[in-house]
Formats: structure tokens, C-alpha cells, sequence
């Protein structure tokens, strides 16, 4: 993926499923704490064929993310349409 402009909405996202991520959590937080912590319940449609969109189901919208880039193990995404579903 290219590299992006300093004026890009792009931005690095970690995302868990878990009920409790129990002392992965611990370790994570002993590294660095959040800026923003969010939970939510959303429903995700995914597809071996397809790992350059994120695309969700959040607040009755479907909700869909492009991958700008790639680097170092972690993943910058741009947002896409947000849609009524």
C-alpha cells in the first residue's frame, strides 16, 4: 500500500473478540495505556477473498473500511461509505 498524506482520515486500529482478553489485556496495558478504549456489538462479514475491506454491520449501518497500508504488523485503514442497511 502507498504511504499516506499527513491530511488523510486514514489511522491504526486494533480490534480483540473476546469475552475477556484476561492477561493479554494486563500485558497490553503494562505496555502502553489507550487513548480511547470503545466496546461495542457489531456483526462482521468476512471473506477469505477478501482481506483489503473491512466491511460491519454497526447501528443499523453497513459500514465498510478500505486498508491504506501495511507496516511493521500493523494495519492503517481509511473509512468508507457508511450506508443504512
Amino acid at each position: 500500500m502507498s504511504q499516506m498524506s499527513q491530511n488523510d482520515e486514514s489511522r491504526f486500529e486494533f480490534r480483540a473478540w473476546a469475552e475477556n482478553l484476561g492477561e493479554v489485556e494486563a500485558r497490553l496495558r503494562q505496555l502502553a495505556e489507550p487513548l480511547q478504549v470503545r466496546e461495542s456489538g457489531e456483526l462482521y462479514i468476512v471473506s477469505t477473498a477478501n482481506d483489503e475491506a473491512n466491511v460491519k454491520i454497526r447501528h443499523g449501518l453497513l459500514d465498510i473500511k478500505v486498508l491504506a497500508e501495511r507496516r511493521q504488523g500493523l494495519e492503517r485503514w481509511r473509512a468508507g461509505p457508511k450506508r443504512p442497511f
